[in-house]
Order: C-alpha cells, then structure tokens, then sequence
C-alpha cells in the first residue's frame, strides 16, 4: 500500500482525505505552457459557427433600439434599485441585460422556462412589468443566487435533470424562451448533457434558446482558468453541438460582439459603456 493510500485508509473515519497536488502541478503547467503560447490572446473556437457581425447588430438594432430610453433608465447600482436588479453586478451585466429586456419587449413571449435564477430573473419581470405583457415565468433552480419567489410565477426547487421533459419542453411554443445558465460543467447525468442533449433537440421551432456564459470565438477568460479555478467546461460542449448544425440559428453572440465589436454595439446600447463584458448566446430553433 502506497503511503498516501494508508494515510487516506486512516483519515477515512474522520471524513478527511488527503489529496496529492501532483496533478495540480502538472495541469498547472501545461496552463502556463498555453499562456506562453497567447491562448487567451486570439479566438480559438469559432470553427463551424456563423458569427456574423452584421446580422448581429441587426438583431441587437431590432430588439433594443425601440426600448433605449427603458434601458438606458435601468439602476446601475444597488442604492438605486427598486425591484433588486442593477446593471453594475458581475453575473447579469448592462450588455446582457439590455439584450434579455430588449427581446421580451420585442418577441412578447407567452411562456419563459429559466433554468438556473437570479439577477437575470429580477430583470425578466422589470421587462415583463414595463411591456405589460401575459408572460408566465417557470423557473428552475434548487438554489437561487438571491430569494426569486416573488417574482417567478412557477418556482421548481430542483436541478433541471430531475424535472421530466414534458414540463421544460411541452409548455414552450414559437416565440417562447428557454434561458440557460447552468452549472456550466459536463458530467455524467448533470444539468449541460441533460439540457443540451436531451431538451434542446426535442424544442419546437421557433424557441428561442439563451445560454450565458458563452465566449465563443474565444475560451473561457484567463482569469478565471487561473484565477477561480473554475473548470468550466460547458461552452466546448455547446460549440460542438452547435458547429454545422442546421436546426438551431445563432442570434447574438454577446462576447464576440463586445470583443471584437465594441463599438457598433454601443451605438445601439450606448448606456453600456461602463460595462467589463458580455457572455449571452441567443439561438432559434429552426
């Protein structure tokens, strides 16, 4: 018996576990060894995806022009929200908020599964507040960033891989929304294979799908491979599920539009500026 093995064998009493950092070392390197290299410096993974920076900015025109002056009066601190949400917070920025707000104004939809709450959630029911609008909002999340009950017309308390099929992809018609923001990990039987997997290929045409945390060109931000130590993996599995494929039509691509486009963006959602980045991804089911 290995030393380490004979110490576990002693710790597993105690509910402790000692963890060599060999692998840490070794994954810590091969990191250093891609920064070297400008990883993070230039798009990586846009192979197969139609990023199409005029038909973006004709997405974002459609959805967000008429709306500025609502937009553009959004808190963008704490100290001046009346319903919770803000556009100055690191989970649901100014740039994906104006989208999100713009496209419930705009496609006015009957039924919002969300998958996975918070800020976005406050935000759904400001537009769903401002337009009027019949919208009934599902939400699904077994621990909400911040206390979402009142403002959700549905709340399911569970993980999304737990929830039948019917109830996330039965309710949902043309011009309907499934907003994802997930665990944004691949494992066996989890949220992201269940959600990408089994629910998005079964969607009506028409659905509109939102997925946060998406960099596409790009990978994941270096800080948060460094940094946070995250080990997201989800947007890998997205880029491949999306890559040729001809049932769902790419939207808006939120982080190659503030990256390599910044400023057309801000001509349409000039109230952005202050903001460090985007990362929704909006798609149709064709």
């Amino acid at each position: 018996m290995f030393l380490d093995q004979l110490i576990n064998a002693l710790l597993r009493p105690l509910g402790a576990k000692l963890i060599s950092t060999r692998h840490e070392e070794r994954e810590l390197r091969r990191l250093r060894a891609l920064q070297a290299r400008g990883h993070w410096a230039q798009p990586r993974y846009g192979a197969g995806l139609r990023l199409d920076k005029d038909a973006n900015l004709r997405f974002l025109e459609q959805v967000c022009a008429p709306y500025r002056d609502a937009l553009g009066a959004l808190p963008r601190s704490a100290a001046h929200t009346r319903d919770g949400y803000y556009t100055d917070n690191i989970w649901f920025g100014a740039v994906d908020a104006s989208v999100l707000y713009g496209v419930l104004r705009h496609v006015r939809p009957a039924r919002i599964v969300e998958v996975g709450c918070g800020f976005s959630t406050r935000l759904m029911r400001r537009a769903i507040i401002d337009g009027g609008l019949a919208t009934h909002l599902t939400c699904i999340d077994p621990e909400p960033r911040v206390d979402i009950q009142a403002v959700a017309d549905e709340f399911l308390a569970h993980r999304v891989e737990d929830v039948a099929i019917e109830r996330i992809v039965e309710p949902l018609h043309a011009g309907d929304i499934l907003f994802i923001d997930s665990s944004h990990v691949v494992v066996t039987g989890g949220d992201v294979p269940f959600l990408f997997l089994e629910v998005l290929p079964r969607l009506r045409p028409g659905v509109l799908v939102h997925v946060h945390d998406m960099f596409f060109p790009y990978d994941y931000p270096e800080s948060w491979v460094f940094e946070l130590r995250a080990g997201w993996n989800e947007q890998y599995l997205v880029h491949a599920f999306l890559a040729g494929n001809e049932a769902f039509e790419m939207m808006w691509a939120g982080h190659f539009m503030w990256r390599q486009h910044r400023e057309d963006v801000l001509t349409i959602i000039p109230h952005a500026a202050f903001a460090t980045g985007a990362g929704s991804l909006w798609l149709r089911r064709v």
